[in-house]
């Protein structure tokens, strides 16, 4: 938690769009573990979603294990599916692309269960690929401001971590 004289400094910065530190740069990398990963997605999932227990297991080379169970169909054993990454977001004009690399056709099943409707706003199912509009879910979670400062987003995996890249240019 960030001391109050802090946090107010760090609002006057996102007040004034960091006019006052313009020219800075940032270059993080970030790895996330698989239990922090699922935290946040469990956060931003919709209760109306027609899956439930849904956890994402970040494997090597550029790969997510999905596995999640049908809502209403407790009885049926948890489904797990493997997505590949196949495109890097530039945000905020290109999502972030995982591609289903397992279970043929499950794609075209499951399309319908998960209608647009169903996916929280910035996540778009098109036929075996998920987009993941990362401005929009930045938006969503009230970090619009930092958006614009985003030069360079890669996103890749490995065993047990997500690593999130990002160059910001103020």
């Amino acid at each position: 938690m960030l001391g109050p004289g802090l946090q107010r400094a760090l609002e006057q910065l996102r007040a004034t769009r960091f006019a006052e530190i313009t020219g800075a740069r940032l270059s993080l990398s970030i790895p996330v573990a698989e239990r922090l990963l699922n935290e946040l997605v469990g956060a931003v999932l919709p209760p109306n979603l027609p899956v439930r227990d849904v956890t994402i297991r970040p494997r090597a080379s550029n790969t997510l294990q999905v596995r999640a169970r049908v809502a209403k169909l407790d009885f049926l054993p948890p489904i797990t599916l493997t997505l590949d990454i196949d495109q890097q977001p530039r945000v905020p004009d290109t999502p972030l692309g995982l591609r289903l690399r397992t279970v043929p056709g499950l794609a075209a099943l499951a399309g319908p269960m998960l209608a647009q409707k169903a996916l929280p706003p910035g996540l778009r199912l098109d036929g075996d690929r998920l987009f993941i509009d990362v401005a929009q879910l930045l938006e969503r979670a009230g970090l619009a401001d930092l958006v614009p400062l985003i030069e360079r987003l890669h996103v890749a995996t490995e065993e047990g971590r997500l690593i999130v890249e990002v160059d910001l240019r103020t």
